[in-house]
C-alpha cells in the first residue's frame, strides 16, 4: 500500500487570545500506509491560506505538528488545517480568570440546540392538549 495519511486532534494552546499575542495550533499526523511518503498540512484561517507545512513520515511514523499565528485584530476566527476546525476568540484587551474559564467551560453551542429542543417540545405538547380536548 501507498503511503496514507491520518491528520486528528486539531488542539489549540488557548481558546482566547489578545490581540497580538501568539496561539499555537497543533495536529497529530500518522503515516497508516505501508511506504515511506509526504503529506501537506494547510492551515487556512476564515477560509483564507495562511501556511503550510510537508511533512514526511515512515510506515507507522507519527508526529505532532504545530502552526503558531499572532492574530492582531480582535473578533472570533475560525482555524482549520485539513479540514480539521476549531475556533480562536481574539480579544482587545486583557482576557480575566472569569472570562477565560467562562469561554472553556460555557455551553455555547448546547444554547440554539436547547431551545431548538424547548421550542418542538412546546409545540408537541400543544398539539396533544388540543387533540384531547377536541
Amino acid at each position: 500500500l501507498p503511503a496514507r495519511f491520518s491528520v486528528d486532534n486539531l488542539s489549540l494552546s488557548v481558546q482566547r487570545v489578545q490581540s497580538g499575542d501568539p496561539a499555537t495550533i497543533r495536529v497529530f499526523v500518522v503515516n497508516t500506509g505501508e511506504l515511506s511518503g509526504e503529506t501537506l498540512l494547510t492551515l487556512k484561517i476564515n477560509g483564507l491560506f495562511v501556511d503550510s507545512q510537508l511533512v514526511r513520515l515512515e510506515p507507522g511514523q507519527n508526529r505532532n505538528v504545530s502552526f503558531v499565528v499572532s492574530p492582531f485584530k480582535p473578533g472570533v476566527y475560525e482555524i482549520e488545517v485539513n479540514g480539521l476546525r476549531d475556533i480562536l476568540v481574539v480579544t482587545e484587551g486583557p482576557i480575566s480568570e472569569f472570562e477565560d474559564t467562562l469561554m472553556r467551560y460555557w455551553p455555547m453551542p448546547a444554547i440554539p440546540v436547547l431551545l431548538g429542543a424547548g421550542i418542538l417540545l412546546g409545540v408537541i405538547a400543544f398539539f396533544l392538549v388540543s387533540r384531547k380536548r377536541a
